[in-house]
């Protein structure tokens, strides 16, 4: 029949286990704090690493650095599955915050940058409305309202308010633009058109006519007052300007030809440039290879020339000095003839680029030099020093004639 231990017994054996508790404590005490200390920092860790995800994929969902950062994080996960108390998990998670905070301060500076950027873009679009005459003091209060918004936001949706507002000026601001460039661009193509008709009235009377110019003033005549887009209105400005600007030059031209001709005229039929020119005139004559000068009346120089050869003629008639050049580089390239030299001193009178100058590849001038075939290609070809003298002693717009009698 068995008896219940005595009460020395249980003390013996609540002893003995109190022992043992005692040297398991010892044994595996330190042991269990550390992994119990390590799970709750690495809790602490992973819930910090996941609210920092959720800020950077509202802000940046679509950065590859927000990507790498998710990536990161899932591999510390499983890694976490594997050895959920290993001390590399917190330097891993520390490594990982590192990295989400460096990139969310990159994704807050770049969407901040973009919407100053818009910021400036809007305040350059007020500035050309300003230029228009137009008041824009109520639309620069609402930019810097925009504009303080952007410096106090926090949240995204803060930055979300701003970035659609500023879209919305951006947007109006357009729109006027282009209605005060297309009121300005029909004014001025009005005035444009009007220009090139009188313009056209007198090339007509002259004899110089551009069907194509003509067209065109017509085509956009009919077409302007229907037109509301802002680039055929500037299209066809700057087809104006352009075939304006090629007809214009025809246009006088023309005129300087019939000026010359009437003066060239005039001189032939007086037959004495002495008597006719005051101060200073030149005379070239291509039948004698001989220029003169005249000042006063009295001729004061003369020396051989070489004019152009057979198919290269000196342009005959009446011209003037018109340009200058020192050490110039004459090139050229016509009816298969090429040439690339350079002269110290040259007088130009023509414009197709016939000038008085010096020739150091001639050593003989006049009749002798065979001008027929060993001719300039349009040019008078002086000796260095009848150049020089020529070049400080004609004014611009000395008369200079060429006759072939």
């Amino acid at each position: 029949m068995l008896t219940a231990p005595s009460h020395q017994v249980k003390l013996i054996i609540f002893g003995t286990a109190l022992v043992c508790f005692f040297v398991l404590l010892a044994v595996f005490g330190p042991t269990a704090y550390k992994m119990f200390t390590i799970h709750g920092q690495l809790s602490v860790k992973a819930k910090s690493v996941a609210e920092e995800m959720i800020f950077l994929q509202t802000f940046g969902e679509n950065s590859s650095a927000v990507t790498r950062s998710k990536e990161k994080q899932q591999q510390i996960s499983e890694k976490q599955k594997e050895s959920p108390f290993s001390e590399d998990l917190l330097i891993d998670y520390d490594a990982l915050l590192n990295d989400i905070a460096s990139t969310k301060e990159q994704l807050l500076s770049d969407l901040y940058q973009r919407l100053t950027d818009k910021v400036t873009k809007n305040q350059t679009k007020l500035d050309q409305i300003k230029e228009f005459g137009s008041d824009v003091s109520i639309k620069a209060d609402e930019l810097q309202s925009i504009a303080d918004r952007v410096e106090l936001a926090e949240t995204k949706e803060d930055f979300d308010v701003a970035e659609r507002l500023l879209d919305q000026m951006d947007f109006f601001l357009q729109n006027v633009i282009n209605t005060k460039k297309t009121m300005y661009l029909q004014e001025h193509l009005a005035k444009q058109v009007s220009d090139i008709k009188t313009l056209l009235e007198e090339g007509k009377k002259i004899g110089v006519k551009d069907q194509e110019l003509e067209d065109t003033v017509a085509a956009i005549t009919t077409s302007q007052s229907n037109s509301k887009y802002l680039f055929q209105l500037e299209q066809y400005e700057s087809i104006l300007i352009d075939r304006k600007l090629v007809y214009a030059q025809a246009v006088e031209k023309k005129k300087e030809e019939l000026k010359q001709q009437q003066l060239a005229s005039t001189y032939i039929s007086i037959k004495s440039p002495t008597k006719f020119f005051e101060g200073k005139y030149i005379e070239i004559s291509i039948q004698e290879q001989v220029v003169r000068l005249y000042e006063n009346g009295e001729q004061i120089q003369s020396d051989f020339i070489v004019s152009g050869k057979n198919g290269f003629q000196t342009t005959s008639g009446l011209h003037a000095v018109w340009s200058k050049r020192r050490s110039f580089r004459m090139q050229g390239n016509m009816r298969g003839q090429e040439w690339d030299v350079w002269t110290n001193y040259a007088s130009f009178f023509t414009y197709s680029g016939e000038a008085l100058h010096d020739s150091p590849w001639r050593r003989v001038f006049g009749p002798k030099a065979g001008r027929a075939w060993n001719g300039s290609h349009g040019c008078i070809n002086m000796k260095f020093d009848m150049a020089k003298f020529v070049y400080n002693w004609a004014d611009i717009g000395t008369p200079v004639y060429v006759n072939y009698e």
